[in-house]
């Protein structure tokens, strides 16, 4: 049996991809021709026929998994929608194909180098488990990395919008002008879907409603906020876009400030180190010498 190892396996892995390949033959074709088109051809959206594979595969997977894998929409939302993925059946057919990926990697490796066994096989599928967690670290990494940048970005939008309604211009005015300069920029992006929404018919605090759905950083929620209340009361713009550019300001001084503090006590343990390093590298070749000497 063991003789036969190193075929049987490519053999039924094999099988088992070309059964895949034809069970998915006629809903491939029907996602196909069943593609929007929407204008957006960003990331996996840029290829007709894998796009449709993924959208095959994503509603075979909605259709079994049931309503859980709503729950990945938001986090897709959170992260800008990265390859294009917008559906939680979509991003578990990316973790299901990075978990192939790693299997099948794993295996040819260990089959160039001669090491194919019951045992690596289970370490294969170990790799394939760590690459489907992979996956779902780089989901929520890409959160966190468009949560800073649109934290870091909203005070520039801020006091370019303040600068420019103090002379005369209105807020989507201000908005197309940020876009404009700041079109690949992840605030840029999400600014830009403001005016989406307005030029098909929304109101302006409906689209900022939506923006701040969109949005995962809580201090640009919260001031997207306070500027929604202050639109239906009727509040001049330009003042509560002051007002929010100030508060945020304090809001970020005060955030340096404890930053500032906790990186003293940390610094304070790496800092004896090193001191105790270089005290050793002074003192251990003096120990040394007298300790040789015939003083002791």
């Amino acid at each position: 049996m063991a003789g036969w190892l190193p075929f049987l396996i490519p053999l039924l892995a094999f099988l088992a991809t070309f059964s895949v390949v034809l069970a998915l033959i006629t809903p491939i074709r029907q996602a196909r021709l069943s593609l929007p088109d929407d204008g957006d051809r960003r990331g996996l959206r840029a290829y007709p026929l894998l796009w449709a594979v993924i959208l095959a595969l994503a509603r075979f997977h909605e259709n079994a998994a049931g309503g859980w894998l709503r729950r990945l929409e938001r986090p897709l939302m959170y992260a800008g929608h990265p390859l294009g993925l917008r559906q939680g059946g979509e991003f578990l057919v990316l973790v299901e194909a990075a978990m192939l990926a790693g299997v099948l990697l794993c295996l040819l490796l260990t089959l160039l180098l001669g090491l194919l066994s019951p045992a690596m096989f289970i370490v294969s599928l170990g790799v394939g488990l760590f690459s489907g967690w992979a996956a779902f670290i780089w989901l929520f990494d890409r959160v966190a990395q468009r949560r800073r940048q649109i934290s870091r970005q909203y005070p520039y939008f801020l006091d370019l919008a303040v600068m420019v309604m103090e002379a005369g211009a209105s807020l989507l005015e201000t908005i197309d002008i940020f876009c404009r300069d700041n079109r690949d920029a992840a605030l840029g992006e999400e600014l830009q879907g403001v005016l989406s929404g307005m030029r098909l018919g929304k109101t302006l605090g409906e689209a900022l409603t939506d923006l701040r759905e969109r949005l995962s950083a809580e201090e640009v929620r919260t001031s997207i906020n306070a500027l929604i209340q202050g639109q239906r009361m009727g509040t001049p713009l330009g003042e509560l876009l002051r007002e929010q550019a100030d508060n945020l300001r304090f809001r970020r001084s005060q955030m340096a400030e404890r930053a500032a503090e906790e990186l003293k006590v940390r610094i304070t343990g790496p800092v004896v180190l090193m001191m105790a390093a270089v005290l050793v590298l002074i003192i251990g070749p003096a120990l040394i010498e007298v300790s040789r000497s015939s003083l002791f």
